[in-house]
């Protein structure tokens, strides 16, 4: 669903060229699975050390988003010299899909 939601962001922003939409695909499959295993790893070990968190879920959630977006900005600006302002998309991009997400989630 998140590789939906940030090709289409990428269509939105004009990004038409079809390498420049497989390299938003290629970091977007690089950074998401790793960032929701360790969300989910995160959580489980939360409620094994429940008497001594040290960081929320909120936190490590933030956390792990900004890394996603310096990431994937970073992987696009190196990869694709002609995408215009990859900071700016990345965290469109990774926020667009974090909140559309998150109401398909409550949704559903």
């Amino acid at each position: 669903m998140t590789l939906i939601i940030e090709i289409l962001i990428a269509l939105l922003w004009k990004i038409r060229d079809p390498l420049s939409l497989l390299l938003v695909a290629a970091v977007n499959l690089l950074t998401n699975p790793a960032v929701v295993a360790i969300y989910y790893l995160m959580a489980y070990l939360s409620g094994k050390w429940a008497g001594s968190k040290v960081l929320s879920l909120t936190t490590v959630k933030l956390l792990l988003e900004g890394g996603v977006v310096c990431v994937e900005a970073i992987c696009c600006r190196w990869a694709d010299k002609s995408m215009a302002h990859p900071w700016l998309f990345s965290l469109t991009a990774n926020a667009g899909s974090y909140w559309i997400g998150a109401g398909i989630q409550k949704w559903f």
